[in-house]
């Protein structure tokens, strides 16, 4: 598969392999990268890359995308984190449900909380594109856009006609 021009390079911090051979990675960026082509395609794939910096910003104009974008974090946070899930006839399969869903809430009220801490606009807005935006092609849109106010400015496009429920494609 050929990857897209523009990724992230990071650092796997903590893997917990589930009982079907997959994992749950915790993956901290460390930088935006174009891809430059393969240096080798076996055993796999080794690319040549190149570290992107995004170009300086107009403070004022990033100040009140960062609010706004903090403002619909806060709206997502209040609508609370659906689970889809039916509703059981069993009341213990019922109880096990409800306590799912408060620990998803509460999983969605912490990232609330963290993004209000956040002061780089960059992160933010890669934190809470990659949190809350489902859709694939337009978390991949956000990474190759280098300006952060145009990041921004389309992350909070995203994040008002998004499903409410993070991870929903």
């Amino acid at each position: 598969e050929t990857p897209m021009t523009i990724g992230g390079l990071g650092l796997v911090s903590s893997a917990v392999t589930q009982p079907d051979g997959t994992s749950f990675l915790t993956l901290l960026g460390l930088a935006r990268v174009e891809f430059l082509g393969p240096v080798r395609q076996r055993p796999y794939r080794i690319e040549s890359i190149r570290a992107l910096a995004s170009p300086p910003t107009d403070e004022p104009e990033t100040n009140a995308l960062v609010r706004q974008v903090r403002a619909l974090v806060r709206r997502r946070v209040k609508a609370g984190f659906d689970l889809g899930l039916p509703a059981p006839d069993d009341a213990a399969l019922a109880k096990k449900y409800a306590q799912a869903q408060a620990l998803a809430n509460a999983s969605l009220e912490s990232f609330g909380r963290h993004v209000a801490q956040i002061k780089s606009p960059e992160r933010l807005a890669d934190l809470v594109a990659s949190t809350l935006i489902g859709d694939a092609l337009a978390r991949q849109l956000l990474l190759a856009t280098p300006q952060v106010d145009v990041r921004l400015r389309h992350l909070c496009q995203l994040l008002q006609g998004a499903p409410s429920t993070p991870g929903a494609e």
